[in-house]
């Protein structure tokens, strides 16, 4: 999928249900409230937030800066052989930098990793939002809109599991952070290659480390 078609989906999957939102204040993540948060997660109808993931120490290393790179590694490695690949916030902006800088709409993109989770900032045009007919809530205003996206992932059935872990709009945090998470995940269970097995996700500081093998 080309580049701009991926940040457009991504600002189409945030966007379409701010034109329902009228609260401009989200609540906290409800395991983060105080005694009924610990007790629905006892019943099990909400999900506590996911350990962090440790490295295997055991793995063999490699770093990746582009997707020639990670074409390069994947033809190298063996059936289920481990490894882990890690990728810096430095690289990943590189390339995010490359492949969008013909794109108008798009005036600024860039992805920082740090401790249990990725923080991507995008900046529209608000032509894009033209483009496709949607309509923000009356108190984002500005020329551009201007997106920020928290997440951290684990990986479960070889696949990544995206939690959306805050998502402001112009600086105004939205209760839309459910939907975002569900939307991204049914579009990593589409798009996953079946012969990539991930065993886990980890965020530290300037790194995203990926271990898996391949099938």
């Amino acid at each position: 999928m080309h580049t701009f078609a991926h940040v457009t989906l991504l600002a189409l999957i945030v966007l379409n249900p701010l034109a329902a939102i009228a609260a401009p204040q989200a609540l906290p993540p409800i395991p983060e409230w105080p005694i009924i948060g610990p007790i629905l997660q006892w019943l099990g109808i909400v999900e506590a937030s996911p350990a962090a993931a440790t490295i295997n120490p055991a793995l063999p290393e490699y770093r990746v800066g582009n997707l020639e790179e990670a074409e390069a590694l994947w033809e190298r490695i063996n059936p289920n052989e481990s490894i882990r690949v890690v990728i810096t916030d430095e690289d990943a902006n590189a390339f995010i930098q490359r492949l969008t800088r013909e794109d108008e709409s798009i005036q600024s993109l860039t992805v920082a990793f740090e401790s249990g989770a990725a923080v991507l900032r995008v900046t529209l045009s608000r032509d894009l939002l033209s483009e496709f007919d949607i309509q923000m809530p009356f108190f984002i205003r500005g020329d551009a809109l201007e997106i920020k996206l928290t997440v951290n992932a684990t990986a479960t059935d070889c696949k990544p599991v995206v939690t959306v872990k805050s998502l402001d709009f112009n600086g105004w945090p939205l209760p839309i952070k459910g939907l975002v998470a569900e939307t991204l995940n049914a579009l990593i269970n589409e798009e996953w290659p079946a012969n990539i097995c991930l065993e886990q996700v980890i965020f530290s500081s300037g790194e995203l480390a990926l271990e898996g093998h391949r099938r």
